[in-house]
């Protein structure tokens, strides 16, 4: 496909135009500094702060699908999340 993904949900491609809908997600990020072709890339200075986000996605019956790294400026990333601890049944 010649799909240009600036502004377009990788997720609603996927579905739209492959029938494939994304289950689940196992996503994580790290930080590092940003090597001098990294830099380059991202506009940032060699040394310069970068998160890397890991993410393989799976559909509902377990299959990965996705398996993808990302490199984001240290300034120009966000993560929110809203995170809920499970109800433990005492016995």
């Amino acid at each position: 496909m010649d799909i240009d993904l600036t502004d377009h949900s990788l997720y609603e491609l996927l579905r739209d135009e492959c029938d494939v809908a994304i289950h689940r997600s196992a996503y994580s990020v790290t930080a590092a500094i940003a090597d001098a072709p990294l830099a380059k890339l991202l506009g940032a200075s060699v040394g310069s702060p970068v998160l890397v986000g890991e993410e393989t996605a799976y559909v509902a019956d377990g299959t990965p699908v996705l398996l993808g790294v990302n490199r984001y400026r240290g300034d120009a990333y966000r993560f929110q999340a809203d995170l809920f601890r499970q109800q433990q049944h005492r016995h």
